[in-house]
Parts: C-alpha cells; structure tokens; sequence
C-alpha cells in the first residue's frame, strides 16, 4: 500500500482489518487449533498455527518476520510436526498459494500435492 501512495494511517487500518478477518476465519474453522508465538531469547519471531484433528495434523498457519525467513526455522517447525505425525499414524495437510515460494517449501519437506483449489495447493505428508 506504501508504493501506491496510501497515508500510513490507512495502511494500518488495512492491515488490522485483514488481521481481524484472518482471526475471526480461524476462530470459525480451527477453534480448537494451537496457537503459539514463536520467541527468540524471549523475542517474537513469529507464529505457528495447528489444528490436531481426529484424521490429520493441519498446518493452519505459519509465518516468521521477515528477518527470521530463510534461516531455518520454519523448516524445523515442520519437521517436528512430521515427526509428530509418524508417531500418531496421521498425515500433515497444508495449504499453499500457488504463486508464493511455501509450495517449493513443503515439497523439500516431503508433501506432495494432492488437489488444485483454485489458487490454492492442497498438500500432503503421509505419516
């Protein structure tokens, strides 16, 4: 929104608006999912979000801050979360943007794609 020139005060009402959206869905669909911030020596780096189903482990969503992307952290939140699912006899779904670099992310990982949801990958890692 910067680059098209809007004023700071309508970006941060833009972005608390898509915030509250994205919580209000999950509230509605994952109520049940654990939520947790992921800290560094006490400091924030960003969030994972988990919904431990009677049929799957579901990656809901997670993000890092910026600085923190690419330095292996998400890589070994996930496979703790494989590790997880080999234990429990369950698969780990996730859904990724087609466009976005999450997808390349979690076939490294082992998922492979199991539907095309429009702008969505559904992916899967069986246990």
């Amino acid at each position: 929104m910067a680059l098209w020139g809007a004023p700071a005060d309508q970006q941060a009402a833009f972005l608390r608006m898509q915030f509250d959206a994205q919580r209000a869905h999950y509230k509605r669909h994952f109520s049940l999912a654990d939520h947790e911030i992921l800290t560094i020596n006490g400091e924030p780096v960003g969030r994972i979000l988990v919904d431990r189903s009677r049929d799957e482990l579901r990656l809901v969503d997670i993000a890092l801050l910026p600085e923190h992307r690419g330095s292996g952290i998400g890589s070994v939140l996930v496979r703790e979360l494989l590790d997880e699912s080999v234990a429990i006899g369950k698969p780990v779904r996730v859904r990724a943007f087609k466009p976005s670099r999450a997808v390349d992310f979690y076939e490294r990982l082992g998922f492979r794609r199991i539907a095309d949801e429009g702008v969505y990958w559904a992916l899967e890692a069986a246990p």
